[in-house]
């Protein structure tokens, strides 16, 4: 469903499936904080290609070794700098680890109310601990940033 609706295509940089380079479409979750509920609600699911998925999810990336591939296609994609997409990394990391440190309450009724059947997510203590285990191999990247990894970009 996700990728039908992006046509096949990643939704920030626009690349197609390409298995000779190994480039992929991934769903990728968007989501909504409501910090005095605790609350965390999907909010709904696009089409990324491994790269754009990569560079999403910098942190793991770094864990994998791949911060420098995510990094330079993080700087292609907005046109930005080295130091522009650094600034922009540590802003998210930040945001990250703050986060990890709550316990949310998680809301599907995006799949719910699609008639999407889920089987129980893990305790919110459960997840946060895994959160913990990553973010003390994840390392700043330098700078103050900025918010959300991607801009959009107009086609053509």
């Amino acid at each position: 469903m996700v990728f039908g609706r992006a046509g096949e295509c990643c939704e920030a940089c626009h690349a197609a499936r390409d298995p000779d380079r190994k480039v992929w479409m991934e769903a990728h979750e968007r989501w909504a904080y409501d910090d005095a509920q605790q609350m965390q609600t999907l909010r709904r699911l696009i089409c990324l290609c491994t790269s754009c998925h990569r560079a999403t999810h910098f942190g793991l990336a770094q864990v994998r070794g791949q911060d420098d591939e995510a990094l330079a296609h993080l700087m292609q994609v907005n046109r930005w700098t080295q130091r522009q997409a650094q600034s922009h990394v540590d802003d998210a990391l930040a945001l990250w680890r703050r986060r990890s440190a709550i316990d949310w309450r998680l809301d599907f009724t995006v799949l719910t109310g699609a008639g999407i059947r889920l089987n129980p997510p893990p305790a919110a203590s459960d997840r946060r601990s895994v959160a913990a285990s990553i973010a003390s191999e994840v390392r700043p990247v330098e700078q103050p940033a900025r918010r959300g990894l991607f801009r959009r970009r107009r086609a053509g």
